[in-house]
């Protein structure tokens, strides 16, 4: 399945002076690094899923140059654009632009790196409706000793922040949370609160540690966050232990005053059951096809045998449905249901 396209730009930063040679030729024709090596800008990691596009960008100051890209030893592009098509997961790894300088005929090169993770492991949880005002949808897996979160929603960037909440007893208040958004100028945070005796009150923890940001983005009113959180973190009285079972709330579209002060969010669910994120289901198990169903409105159509139905919602991620006869469900498979979120 082809998924939507995720665009990685990559330039130069200043690196260490080239190599050394003894050619007296290259010696009078010295090389200016700063110039000379691909420039990075934004984000050099990524994680994606099976199924889905990705296209890096290798960019140089000097049009001059030929730039190419390398994977594992290999040429498999011969200009800036490198495009990954309905990836799989050998394709994992770090991809190598390269730029030839033609006159000294010296390379600079700069790497990014793809994950993609088992899709076996990845659990799901999605909330949309027609025209996406309220979507949300998160991703995770275990990684290590880590939790793997993506994350995206409806969002403004710098003006909304977005977020996952854990839960022992399946009540907003005391829980742990985890807020992210994406600021004017393209950078992006993420932060470690906790709620108060009043779901008003989201605190920003003393201790920021243990929670590190991978990748985020703001495109088309949606707001994307990938981020770890280490699943045996203790720093905080608030945190969540995350090697042990939580229910799970999902937030959006709280307002983002200042770094330091967030307001509610407008939209909250939470996971009927309670959620183990470090263990890896062989398949989507019966509590994320029931979060499913209660997370956003149900939506009925009736049809003979061999009769066509249109569902009233476009597709682009899996979910389960349920075909009804009487009192029995037949489960009909994996089918792709809302749109694409970027």
């Amino acid at each position: 399945m082809g998924g939507p396209a995720i665009v990685l730009l990559i330039f130069s930063a200043s690196l260490a002076a080239a190599a050394t040679t003894k050619s007296p030729e290259l010696k009078k024709d010295k090389i200016d690094t700063e110039t000379s090596r691909p420039y990075i800008v934004g984000q050099s990691r990524l994680y994606e899923h099976v199924g889905f596009d990705v296209t890096f960008e290798c960019a140089h100051a000097s049009d001059a140059v030929k730039l190419t890209w390398w994977f594992d030893g290999e040429l498999i592009a011969t200009s800036g654009t490198l495009a990954l098509k309905n990836i799989t997961r050998d394709q994992a790894g770090t991809y190598t632009c390269r730029a030839v300088d033609p006159a000294s005929r010296r390379s600079y090169s700069t790497a990014a790196s793809l994950r993609i993770p088992d899709p076996q492991c990845v659990s799901h949880f999605i909330h949309a409706e027609p025209g996406n005002e309220r979507y949300y949808r998160a991703r995770w897996w275990p990684e290590s000793n880590d939790v793997v979160f993506d994350i995206e929603a409806a969002a403004v960037a710098a003006k909304h922040w977005i977020g996952v909440g854990f839960s022992r007893n399946g009540s907003l208040p005391f829980s742990d949370l985890i807020v992210g958004w994406v600021e004017r100028q393209g950078r992006f945070r993420i932060q470690d609160r906790h709620v108060g005796a009043l779901e008003s009150q989201l605190v920003l923890d003393t201790n920021q540690t243990g929670l590190s940001l991978i990748y985020g983005r703001t495109v088309g009113g949606v707001t994307r966050l990938q981020f770890r959180r280490r699943a045996d973190l203790r720093d905080d009285t608030h945190d969540a232990v995350l090697n042990d079972c939580h229910f799970f709330f999902y937030l959006w579209r709280g307002t983002v005053l200042s770094v330091a002060k967030i307001r509610p969010h407008r939209h909250a669910l939470r996971s009927e059951k309670r959620i183990c994120p470090r263990r890896c289901p062989a398949a989507r198990n019966e509590t994320q096809v029931r979060q499913l169903a209660i997370s956003r409105p149900f939506v009925q159509t009736s049809a003979s045998v061999n009769e066509s139905v249109s569902l009233p919602f476009l597709v682009s991620d899996c979910c389960t449905i349920y075909i009804a006869s009487g009192e029995r469900r037949f489960d009909s498979g994996c089918f792709s249901l809302f749109p694409p979120a970027f």
